[in-house]
Formats: C-alpha cells, sequence, structure tokens
C-alpha cells in the first residue's frame, strides 16, 4: 500500500508530544508524516526536541526541505502572511501535492490552502477522526464549541 504523505506543522507535533503520544503518528499506515525544517527550527523546548529527534531517528517522521524553484517562490509569498513553518509547510503541500496537518484557525491559512488539491489543508480534528477510525484512540467525548470540534481521547493500545 502506498502511503500518503502529510505534511505537518509544529502546532500537530507539540500537541502530540505535549500528551505523550506521538508515536501514534507511525500507527496511521496510510500516511508518511513529514516536516520541514523550518517546522524544526520551531520547536525550541529541549525536552520537545529531544522527543522530536527520537521520533525522527526511529523512523515515525521525517524531514524535508524546500528544494523546488516553485515551492521557493510559494514559500516566499506565503510567508509574508504567515510563520515559517506554516508557510513552508504549505509551499511543499501545494507544490508536491501532498496533505497539510495543522491546527490553524487562522483565515489566511485555511484561503491560501484552496490550491492545495482535493484533500488539501488537513486540520488536528482529521487526524484525530483518522485515529480513531484505525482504532488507535476512542473518542469518548465530542462536543462543538463555536466552530471548533472538541475531542476528549484515550489511547487503545
Amino acid at each position: 500500500m502506498r502511503q500518503k504523505c502529510v505534511i505537518t506543522d509544529a502546532n500537530i507535533l507539540i500537541n502530540f508530544i505535549k500528551i505523550g503520544r506521538e508515536d501514534i503518528l507511525r500507527q496511521l499506515r496510510i500516511y508518511a508524516f513529514y516536516l520541514p525544517e523550518e517546522v524544526y527550527e520551531e520547536i525550541t523546548y529541549p525536552e520537545q526536541r529531544l522527543i522530536l529527534d527520537q521520533a525522527l531517528k526511529e523512523g515515525r517522521l521525517r524531514k524535508t526541505a524546500i528544494t523546488d524553484r516553485d515551492e521557493l517562490r510559494s514559500y516566499a509569498q506565503y510567508r509574508r502572511q504567515m510563520g515559517d513553518g506554516e508557510a513552508a509547510c504549505l509551499a511543499i503541500a501545494l507544490g508536491r501535492q501532498w496533505i497539510m496537518a495543522c491546527d490553524e484557525r487562522k483565515k489566511k491559512l485555511t484561503g491560501a490552502a484552496i490550491g492545495c488539491g482535493e484533500q488539501g489543508l488537513v486540520a488536528a480534528v482529521w487526524v484525530w477522526v483518522a485515529l480513531i477510525a484505525d482504532d488507535v484512540v476512542q473518542a469518548w467525548a465530542v462536543g462543538v464549541a463555536g466552530n471548533v470540534v472538541v475531542f476528549a481521547a484515550v489511547p487503545l493500545i
């Protein structure tokens, strides 16, 4: 089975690190999770960096870089509107037709992601939906607060 590539922003990684479950990204077998150097640099707390480095070493995450000229142009354009990590993720997602995982509620990011292709921008809620569908976690409380879906989940493994 060919894995779908997902470029992930720092907030997704930090959230999984904070709950001590960055390992569950690997259990979503249909996805390969990548992060650009710009996202790596945004994770600055030493204890989080150690966990991230271990996940990279074990192959749970992979690094990638912007090298394509079109991606570099897109990155420069998006960088005027958002942070380094967000801009890098979006440029890569658009350039490679990858899925972008983030937890942003900013209209500027969602609006810029319209060209991401069929699957486009994947908010954190979709990461959780995939985890639930793959029986990695069980949702025991789901609610809506404004326009944000809130999950309370427990790991099944």
